[in-house]
């Protein structure tokens, strides 16, 4: 398999995905949606071209908390696994239609380096930055 293809899913293994990391991005979104939904105070990201990114087993959970993104999560055991958002052509992370995966749910996360944080306004005082990760007090617009 190439080396940047890497696989993922949820905690139940009901949903599956493959991922092409070429040209990948990794970021911790700090923003109060994502701290909510993951019931954390950040989520670390990583974002591709939509085109390289595979649903090997979809999830069937879908929510819309704006109009920028569908959040698909699975219904069994509840893990939130992407943000599916619209075109972006402002974002320096994805010059086309971009698919956010979290970072934590592929098979092996642990030697995907985090190069940025969003929404760093809202990081709580008791986490300190990524040392070497560029910091946007909102989007990395």
């Amino acid at each position: 398999m190439n080396s940047n293809i890497k696989e993922g899913g949820c905690l139940c293994g009901k949903a599956r995905y493959q991922i092409d990391l070429k040209n990948h991005q990794t970021g911790n979104c700090h923003c109060k949606d994502c701290q909510r939904q993951a019931g954390a105070p950040f989520v670390p990201f990583t974002s591709v071209d939509a085109v390289q990114f595979k649903w090997l087993s979809k999830p069937d959970g879908e929510y819309r908390a704006t109009e920028k993104a569908v959040r698909r999560f699975c219904t069994s055991c509840g893990s939130l696994i992407t943000w599916e958002g619209v075109d972006f052509p402002h974002r320096k992370t994805v010059v086309t239609s971009t698919l956010d995966v979290m970072t934590a749910t592929f098979d092996e996360p642990e030697d995907i380096p985090i190069t940025y944080e969003i929404f760093t306004k809202n990081r709580w005082k008791s986490i300190p930055p990524v040392q070497g990760a560029k910091q946007f007090l909102e989007d990395n617009e």
